[in-house]
């Protein structure tokens, strides 16, 4: 099914965003404009719970957690694409999941692209008895799409409940994590590696154990230039509050070690007064190698943080709170960061005031962050609740998914212009 959103103009992949965003200045964030580029119905697709990614002809993909076919209440879930044209952008449903047994549902993590142009994600249920999978999309030159399943999880000790989409490693190995299972039920980290033949292996390279290594890891790892992955846990960690009795949270590292084995640090244990808690959505590094991430919660205000985690000359990581979230600036931050060329930050809240907003985050001269919300989501045709990263094309604007609002009150893909 082809449906024609509102008007736009032709975009391009971000490979040239560093050098458009060197020209551009915080000051204009105040003058920024959202425009819907597509509102969701019921059906063929509703409810996108993932951020955007870009092709290199500038057309979007993302998925749906709900739509697509009805053996699951309320659709099982799609895969998704916008195209840019002449009269606005041109929606595409790519794939439509099924549930159990046969793939999976509920696809709500960003996709991601190897280097000949195939998508994988996650669901994070169906397959096995329910506890999700990992897949992968191919094009056809008749511009089809073909989903392969490259792992149906089987809970318990195998995991459960990929918590968002998995990364590629420069050898076309997949890492992800799932919030649940492994050996000690607090979730896990694995790596699904390809074989000769094609197939692919599963191996479980962490379990967590509920303590101080933290519990319930649910956004997407991150790999630095040297292979170690960082990523976050939800809960667990040396402190526990009366918000979050299970443990506030932590960040840390995974290392490769001998014989294909890992070690996991724990960088920072979240304390929810005045740091932040409940860390999800992902790390996003600077030039320095320092970690910036959002609390959900915590924080002075009790409405979450967004946070910085630098390595020390001994090895040891501190934590910096650049923002602090007081409820109208902001509320239920759920997305990674997005730098631009000049060093600012931008995200989503998903209850800022109302509704959510996108915010940037600028740094003054003194070393402080003072941040700018670009659009007040009102909840009406302009969309609601955006619990996704946002993400720049090469003239600087932004684009992102709200999971609910719109014209159909099922979402929306929206464009934030500077």
């Amino acid at each position: 099914m082809r449906v024609c959103g509102t008007l736009g103009s032709r975009y391009f992949p971000v490979a040239l965003v560093g050098v458009v965003l060197l020209l551009r200045m915080s000051a204009a964030a105040a003058a920024a404009e959202e425009k819907v580029l597509f509102s969701f119905q019921k059906y063929p697709a509703s409810i996108p719970y993932s951020a955007l990614v870009f092709d290199a002809a500038g057309n979007l993909y993302a998925t749906t957690g709900f739509g697509g076919l009805s053996s699951c209440e309320e659709g099982c879930g799609t895969v998704f694409k916008l195209s840019p044209s002449s009269s606005g952008w041109d929606f595409t449903v790519l794939y439509e999941f099924s549930g159990v047994p046969s793939d999976g549902s509920r696809p709500f993590g960003q996709l991601v692209f190897d280097a000949v142009g195939n998508l994988y994600g996650a669901t994070a249920t169906g397959g096995i008895a329910n506890f999700g999978t990992v897949f992968e999309l191919s094009p056809s030159a008749d511009e089809s799409w073909t989903e392969t399943v490259v792992y149906k999880f089987a809970g318990g000790l195998d995991g459960e409940g990929p918590s968002a989409s998995p990364i590629l490693d420069a050898a076309g190995n997949l890492y992800g994590m799932t919030a649940q299972g492994g050996s000690f039920k607090h979730g896990m980290v694995y790596e699904l590696i390809r074989q000769s033949n094609g197939e692919w292996s599963k191996k479980t390279i962490y379990s967590f154990t509920g303590g101080t290594d933290g519990s319930r890891p649910l956004g997407p790892l991150v790999f630095d230039a040297a292979g170690n992955l960082y990523g976050e846990a939800s809960e667990g960690g040396f402190v526990a509050s009366r918000s979050c009795p299970s443990g506030c949270g932590t960040v840390f590292k995974l290392t490769p070690i001998a014989n294909g084995e890992w070690n996991l640090d724990v960088l920072y244990s979240f304390h929810d007064t005045p740091d932040g808690a409940v860390p999800l959505g992902g790390l996003t590094f600077d030039s320095a190698h320092s970690l910036y991430g959002v609390t959900q919660g915590g924080g002075s205000h009790s409405f979450g943080t967004i946070f910085r985690v630098s390595p020390n000359s001994d090895g040891s990581w501190s934590e910096s709170v650049l923002h602090t979230f007081n409820g109208p600036n902001g509320n239920d931050a759920e997305s990674a960061l997005l730098f631009d060329g000049v060093g600012n930050l931008y995200g989503t809240t998903a209850r800022g005031g109302a509704n959510g907003n996108v915010f940037e985050l600028s740094r003054l001269a003194d070393g402080s962050w003072v941040e700018t919300v670009l659009h007040a989501f009102t909840g009406g045709a302009d969309g609601a609740e955006p619990t996704d990263s946002l993400i720049f094309d090469s003239a600087g604007n932004l684009y992102a998914t709200a999971s609910s609002g719109g014209e159909y009150g099922s979402g929306v893909v929206f464009e934030i212009t500077p």
